[in-house]
């Protein structure tokens, strides 16, 4: 929290000691754009120094950088605002390189620009070119973060719950530190400068011409809210609706693969008993039974790994050890008893993509029951079809 208090301490000290070197001193004697300039770029400095001592929150980076480009434009003129917002802005757009948080930065580098045009716009439009009180220069502050938090939901409109989120937590703290800053940093240069008085009688004259400017904020503030606020339903509500189709895609992918391994694997189960069974099988007896279960593939592996008996595919002799995705099924031979793959292409031929399943002999070796490509898409519609009925 000390680190935090840096930048808002040096933002209300900086613009008292400029005005007062201003008012007694040489610098005061320098050409206005010049004066300008420095202004510009010290509290630009001061912008970047509230970006670095900011803590971090989901991915934004809480700080008061908006009141300095504030303070530069409202206390002492146009050009100093806008120097001091450019330059705040900028190295916030680069701040992420050095690990400032990446999730607001296009939002908080629009904001801290906005700062300082905003901040300048009203001390030429509205307060004759001379700084506003205390009370005018909290109103502000508050204003120009309701706008930032704006920002942010409109730059993170694709994911509104992220955006929502930080709003929330860094919303009321953004508000209460920048526009304290800004307010007390212009009650003290009211104070320096012994106006702290006649300021009161200026705002009286001042208040007509703020009410009707605040009548026109207060309208526009409302247009903008209804729309803004049906355009966060809407934003919600697709999200919510592409999460929830996400999940449930998710759900039937995973339920089809699910009944499909286990369909497979009660085949591998029943095709090794009735192997297991027959006293003397072969080639044609593993054809029979692939024919009856309406699996592409059925071999049969020795318990040194070469397949010895095969229906579907003229593999005798193929060491299972051979390539990646048979050589998997080795596991039966060291006392796993059944495994399952999914669809992918086979060691024997890169171009043939099929579906195993493996279950041990309780005598040494394994059976490999498999779908080819067309036979795996029957499966799949089979259970895509059972499984999405409601």
């Amino acid at each position: 929290m000390v680190r935090f208090l840096i930048a808002p301490i040096s933002i209300i000290v900086l613009s008292v000691l400029i005005y007062l070197a201003g008012k007694n001193t040489s610098f005061g004697r320098l050409s206005l754009k010049l004066r300008q300039t420095i202004i510009g770029i010290l509290f630009g400095l001061l912008a970047c120094l509230a970006t670095e001592t900011g803590f971090m929150v989901n991915g934004a980076v809480m700080n008061v950088r908006d009141a300095a480009p504030l303070c530069a434009g409202l206390i002492f003129g146009g050009p100093a605002g806008i120097i001091a917002g450019i330059i705040g802005g900028v190295e916030r757009w680069l701040a992420v390189y050095w690990g400032v948080g990446a999730t607001t930065r296009l939002a908080c580098t629009v904001a801290t620009i906005l700062s300082g045009i905003f901040g300048s716009m009203l001390r030429r439009k509205l307060f004759d070119d001379k700084p506003p009180s205390f009370i005018f220069g909290l109103g502000i502050g508050v204003t120009m973060e309701v706008l930032h938090m704006l920002i942010v939901f409109l730059t993170k409109a694709s994911n509104v719950h992220e955006a929502f989120e930080i709003i929330r937590i860094c919303s009321m703290p953004m508000v209460i530190y920048n526009s304290l800053t800004l307010g007390v940093a212009l009650l003290a240069v009211s104070i320096a400068a012994g106006e702290f008085k006649s300021s009161k009688n200026r705002n009286r004259s001042l208040a007509p011409a703020f009410q009707g400017w605040l009548f026109l904020c207060v309208i526009i503030a409302f247009l903008i809210t209804n729309t803004f606020t049906s355009f966060l339903q809407t934003s919600l509500s697709n999200s919510d609706i592409d999460n929830l189709l996400r999940m449930n895609l998710e759900d039937v992918q995973s339920d089809i693969k699910d009944a499909s391994d286990k369909n497979l694997l009660e085949l591998t189960y029943t095709v090794r008993d009735l192997i297991a069974a027959e006293k003397n099988p072969d080639d044609a007896f593993l054809n029979s039974l692939a024919e009856q279960f309406d699996v592409s593939y059925i071999h049969v592996i020795d318990e040194k790994g070469f397949v010895v008996l095969s229906a579907g595919a003229d593999i005798i002799g193929f060491d299972m050890a051979s390539g990646e995705q048979s050589a998997a099924f080795l596991v039966l031979l060291n006392g796993q008893e059944a495994l399952v793959q999914d669809y992918r292409p086979i060691a024997r031929d890169s171009s043939v993509y099929a579906k195993y399943a493996g279950v041990a002999f309780s005598d040494g070796g394994f059976v490999q029951v498999g779908y080819n490509a067309p036979r795996f898409q029957r499966d799949l519609a089979s259970r895509l079809n059972n499984i999405t009925k409601n």
